[in-house]
């Protein structure tokens, strides 16, 4: 049985919501999220944040798939 790919998405959200915590500038601002916002790419998901202190608040988690156009 191999590794488990479940457990290794979940590492990479880990290790990318410990990096917004030490540096939570490292995000954009999201001005369609709101005042306070900041998005951030890992992978192919968008975790969209709040800056608080002493790290960040996610707030959402969304896959990074392009919008469906015309």
């Amino acid at each position: 049985m191999g590794p488990c790919p479940g457990k290794a998405y979940l590492t990479d959200l880990e290790q990318a919501c410990l990096k917004l915590a030490s540096n939570p500038e490292m995000g954009a601002p999201d001005p369609v999220a709101g005042a306070g916002y900041r998005r951030f790419l890992a992978g192919r998901h968008w975790l969209y944040y709040t800056p608080i202190e002493g790290g960040v608040r996610v707030m959402a988690v969304m896959h990074a798939r392009p919008k469906p156009g015309p």
